[in-house]
């Protein structure tokens, strides 16, 4: 539920049992039109409620799956190269996911939050756990959950990882002729998978 609604819903019921705390002060004439204000306060926070739940209820359908181990791959000729590292996710609620990934005796730490009106689509804010204490390493990702993709195959579950840093440095190789050659295009883009679980 969005942090805005739950002071709006808990001022609007602290409101209601203050007035039924009142209500026997009232006149007979103002008691009707009490109620009906109550009443109508009443069914407004339980339509905001019912509706935040099952926004809740799709986005948890949609995401909680994310849940688990997963391996990064690198990408070589549109075909999988590795694994190159360790994923794990965790679901928090909501559109909102811890990510983690170690490498090299290395490890990064960061948040998803995923689009809640694309929920195929996020961002990823990540940072490297410091190695001496003054470092620091960190950047921004965008991540894409191939819905159709994840639905037909049998064995596996997918994430595609995007970098989104537009200071990289254009990366090459010297090849023989002595030309530079820019890398290719898939440079720091990687596929995260995992076995979709056997239990029914």
């Amino acid at each position: 539920m969005d942090r805005l609604y739950r002071p709006i819903i808990i001022a609007v019921i602290a409101t209601i049992v203050v007035i039924c705390g009142h209500l026997p002060n009232y006149s007979c004439g103002l008691k009707p039109i009490v109620l009906n204000i109550l009443q109508g306060a009443y069914a407004s926070t339980l339509v905001v409620l019912i509706f935040e739940f099952i926004q809740e209820y799709r986005l948890y359908k949609r995401l909680n799956f994310l849940t688990g181990d997963w391996e990064e791959f690198g990408i070589q000729d549109r075909f999988l190269k590795g694994p190159i590292a360790k994923g794990k996710i965790i679901y928090n609620g909501g559109n909102s996911l811890t990510i983690e990934l170690s490498h090299d005796n290395r490890k990064w730490t960061g948040e998803i939050i995923v689009n809640k009106d694309y929920p195929h689509t996020g961002t990823i804010s990540w940072a490297y756990l410091p190695d001496s204490g003054q470092d620091h390493e960190f950047g921004v990702k965008e991540i894409i959950i191939p819905t159709e993709r994840n639905k037909t195959d049998d064995k596996y579950l997918f994430l595609y990882l995007l970098p989104v840093n537009h200071s990289m440095n254009l990366m090459g190789e010297l090849r023989d002729d002595k030309k530079i050659v820019l890398s290719s295009s898939d440079y720091g883009r990687v596929v995260w998978r995992k076995e979709k679980s056997t239990k029914k």
